[in-house]
């Protein structure tokens, strides 16, 4: 099957105009085979929530408003969103919320019921700006799945579809990812590798239903999976080969019959060197960020033993990209970064210490 490549986190036009203001953002944006995000749970689930960002890119202030349009809407479910207020289950209009320049909003929120319903409804939200309805607006479509839903208890929690997977640059790191079949039916699913942003000379593979898929393989065979039971067979395996640092993958979960029908979970490999000794590590300290989350700054206060020749902090996104460095001076202060210029989100300050790792740790900046 050709390789369906998952297009990433942030940013992302589903349509708009050419000259349009209004930039959307969400956890995931959409994919080759839909142009659109997805917000999956289960049908008894009392409402699946999905979160959009909103962001005016222009110089001057506009008034947003949001029109939904439900495309198809499982028989017997419902929904509504919030944008400044939340609006009733029969309004597709909402009144007009201020962006000011540059600003992020991230007050829209779709909730859809689905009331013990099986299916995956689809909905179309458009934001235009009050004054220039037709020039001005940016719009998304979101499929709420209550057939299935993902999950992983791997490595550490960033968010509900993100675990980061910490280990060591000579050993794979690893994690399951469990697919909850909530229909009353088998249902039938690929997984595949969808974009990968790896460091150089690393590899990645997985298993899925006991058949191990190799590097050179991005999508698997059909697996069936019964209804009311939970698949824990998928298992992400990454191996640094002596590489220090971060790389991510998303993995996709379909039903290859149904593109409407998927889910997406992101691992984040982080793997470090054991080159540091164990006693500079234990007279190491590399305190928590404070404040956190950060608006302007964030400060962290260290503490290095006389034999470390070399120290630096190194703020990495979600992707590994590093936005900051910095080198230390003397064995112990405080760094105070200045953070006002980031993009709102998930980062990873690092303590490194002659060129390598030591310890790391998660911040948010809104």
């Amino acid at each position: 099957m050709k390789k369906l490549i998952l297009i990433l986190i942030t940013s992302l036009f589903i349509s708009s105009t050419a000259f349009s203001q209004i930039v959307l953002s969400a956890e995931f944006g959409p994919t080759a085979f839909s142009p659109s995000i997805t917000f999956n749970g289960a049908p008894g689930d009392l409402e699946i929530v999905g979160h959009i960002g909103v962001t005016n890119s222009g110089p001057e202030s506009i008034n947003v408003i949001v029109a939904r349009e439900q495309l198809f809407l499982v028989d017997g479910s419902r929904s509504q969103f919030c944008w400044g207020v939340c609006y009733s289950f029969d309004v597709d209009t909402s009144g007009p919320l201020p962006l000011a320049p540059g600003e992020l909003n991230n007050e829209f929120s779709g909730h859809y019921q689905p009331q013990n319903t099986e299916g995956v409804s689809i909905i179309k939200y458009t934001f235009y700006d009050e004054n220039d309805p037709s020039g001005n607006f940016a719009s998304v479509i979101v499929h709420y799945n209550s057939l299935f839903s993902i999950s992983s208890v791997a490595g550490d929690f960033i968010s509900e579809h993100v675990r980061q997977l910490n280990g060591f640059v000579d050993d794979p790191i690893h994690g399951v990812i469990k697919i909850h079949n909530h229909a009353s039916a088998p249902l039938n699913f690929i997984a595949l590798k969808g974009a990968q942003i790896v460091l150089p000379n690393t590899e990645n593979w997985f298993w899925f239903d006991g058949v191990q898929y190799p590097a050179t393989v991005d999508t698997s065979g059909l697996v069936s999976i019964d209804a009311g039971t939970t698949d824990e067979s998928f298992e992400a395996f990454y191996d640094a080969d002596g590489v220090e640092g971060i790389s991510t993958v998303y993995y996709v979960f379909m039903d290859p019959t149904n593109p409407t029908s998927y889910a997406v979970f992101q691992f984040t490999y982080y793997a470090e060197s054991t080159g540091i000794s164990d006693e500079i590590l234990a007279n190491t300290t590399f305190y928590p960020a404070y404040p956190n989350p950060a608006e302007s700054f964030v400060s962290f206060d260290y503490e290095i033993p006389a034999e470390v020749n070399r120290a630096e902090i190194l703020i990495t996104n979600l992707l590994g990209a590093v936005v900051y460095q910095s080198t230390l001076s003397g064995l112990n202060g405080t760094e105070r970064i200045d953070v006002s210029n980031f993009t709102e989100g998930i980062y990873f300050a690092t303590l490194k210490l002659d060129n390598h790792i030591a310890t790391s740790q998660k911040i948010l900046v809104q």
